[in-house]
């Protein structure tokens, strides 16, 4: 069974209402394909998904993952901010 977004996308394959599959048979990945994944996570309001591509020799080289986390958990992750080697280097000879 497809599952059909009221957009008119089609889902390939929903695992255990949890998984969004995406299978594809194409040279290489193109960010057009991640595109459309990230499209069905956010319209199914699913979080995880895989791309697979079988038009490679390994399997696994053809697999990718995504998870999708809305904009609402997004912003309430917090940014670390990075030293830079001259305030290391300050703090080194003040401490």
């Amino acid at each position: 069974m497809r599952w059909l977004l009221e957009c008119g996308y089609r889902i390939d394959l929903v695992v255990e209402r949890k998984v969004v599959v995406e299978l594809k048979c194409v040279e290489a990945f193109a960010p057009v394909h991640e595109a459309i994944m990230l499209t069905y996570l956010r319209l199914s309001g699913f979080l995880l998904g895989l791309l697979i591509n079988f038009n490679v020799t390994v399997l696994k080289n053809g697999i990718k993952r995504f998870v999708y986390r809305p904009v609402e958990e997004r912003k309430t992750l917090r940014r670390v901010p990075q030293r830079d080697a001259e305030d290391t280097e300050d703090t080194e000879k003040n401490g």
